[in-house]
């Protein structure tokens, strides 16, 4: 799969690297671009489930918490609402939040390299190896957008019932 060819959906993310790296496909070297990161599944339970309970604590904690006063700040200087929250939005909440965050990251690290649930360039399954080369700021843009996209979602729903 060509970077050109992917498109989102409800079911994968994209991420394009903020810091490439190298990696061995078929005995040659590439460059990393971009990584595919599949919505969970049951086979990933209990790291997903921990990630939404820390995103709910971080959320629900305290509403007059450091972190959620910023991440309203940053949805109100960008007219949005909870719902239409970035993923360093998120991060920054997290990260300002009384969640264990380098623990909350390690899950997050643990669910990408999982069970072929995130493939570098759409090709290659993103192991425990691999996962030594993604830089930090990947990381979380990574951890970001996930939670955006299949963890947020299924708290909204959670909320509005």
């Amino acid at each position: 799969m060509s970077k050109e060819d992917k498109k989102s959906s409800d079911d994968e993310i994209f991420h394009t690297l903020l810091r490439p790296f190298t990696y061995s496909f078929k005995g040659e070297s590439r460059k990393a671009e971009f990584l595919t990161v599949r919505s969970p599944t049951i086979d990933n339970l209990s790291c997903v489930a921990k990630l939404k309970q820390g995103f709910m604590k971080a959320v629900t904690g305290s509403h007059d918490s450091k972190a959620v006063k910023a991440a309203k700040a940053e949805s109100k200087a960008k007219e949005t609402s909870l719902d239409d929250l970035t993923g360093d939005a998120i991060v920054a909440m997290l990260s300002m939040s009384d969640v264990d965050y380098a623990g909350y990251l390690e899950t997050a690290k643990f669910v990408f390299t999982h069970s072929d649930v995130c493939l570098i360039d759409g090709e290659i399954e993103f192991n425990k190896e691999l996962s030594r080369k993604l830089s930090f700021d990947d990381l979380e843009a990574l951890t970001g957008e996930y939670l955006r996209v299949f963890i947020l979602t299924s708290v909204l729903k959670t909320m509005q019932t």
